[in-house]
């Protein structure tokens, strides 16, 4: 196995040549920059690369916005691309003070220890709390918004808390993760449906008035506008009222 750095070496350049190529070609495909990825790694079967074939596998499998989303934003593709290298690496031997101790050989490593990470609780908090806004509350945005988050925490020193709080969250959605933020001080807001979508649920839940209760309440607003109204006949003034009522409706 390789470490994080040697596998983030390995990807890195090629991850920023084919958001390059994506932004010289803006109308390329995304098999046109999965090809030119894994040609770009000298590779053919991505299949024989666990790392390669994993990362590869997580965009294929997202919509088409957010695949978009993710290869026209490098930030974005390269926090993907680290976390993977993250996820894949080979666990780092834990530093001592005793160099003669140290050994890198198979032998080795079949017995070592693993590396405990210690972190200031108040200070993860602090962290939580810097960082979890920045997530917009909706499942679309947490596939990316996640693996940033902790490479963010690793890079700080609080992974181990933070991949412990997020494990048990994976396909549970949106609205749990917000819940366990809550519990955590960090508030999400959830972003407002749009204005087209309130409107009409405001009108679904208010049901427009018969024709009659239109002309009773309307009536003097009607001929002050227009007061050759009152010389209509009422059966003919009620259908002109039921016409522009279907017409609020629609």
């Amino acid at each position: 196995m390789s470490t994080r750095d040697e596998l983030w070496g390995w990807i890195e350049v090629p991850l920023e040549e084919s958001h390059a190529r994506r932004q010289e070609s803006p109308d390329s495909s995304w098999e046109q920059v999965r090809a030119f990825f894994l040609e770009r790694l000298n590779i053919t079967d991505p299949t024989a690369y666990p790392i390669i074939d994993a990362l590869l596998r997580d965009i294929d499998g997202r919509a088409a916005s957010e695949r978009e989303e993710v290869l026209t934003d490098l930030d974005k593709l390269k926090a993907l691309g680290w976390s993977f290298a993250e996820r894949y690496a080979e666990p780092e031997a834990a530093d001592t003070t005793e160099p003669e101790v140290r050994t890198y050989t198979p032998e080795a490593q079949t017995y070592a220890q693993p590396e405990v990470e210690t972190y200031d609780q108040n200070a993860w908090w602090a962290f939580l709390a810097e960082c979890g806004p920045g997530w917009d509350g909706t499942d679309e945005h947490w596939a990316i918004f996640e693996p940033w988050l902790l490479a963010e925490a690793r890079a700080r020193g609080f992974g181990t808390p933070t991949e412990a709080l997020l494990a048990p969250l994976r396909g549970q959605g949106a609205s749990a993760v917000i819940a366990v933020f809550a519990d955590y001080g960090v508030v999400i807001q959830p972003l407002a449906a749009p204005v087209e979508d309130v409107r009409a649920a405001e009108a679904e839940s208010e049901p427009l008035p018969t024709p009659e209760e239109f002309a009773e309440a309307n009536m003097a607003d009607l001929l002050a506008e227009d007061p050759e109204f009152a010389d209509i006949p009422e059966e003919r003034r009620l259908a002109l009222i039921a016409e522009v009522l279907a017409e609020q409706a629609r």
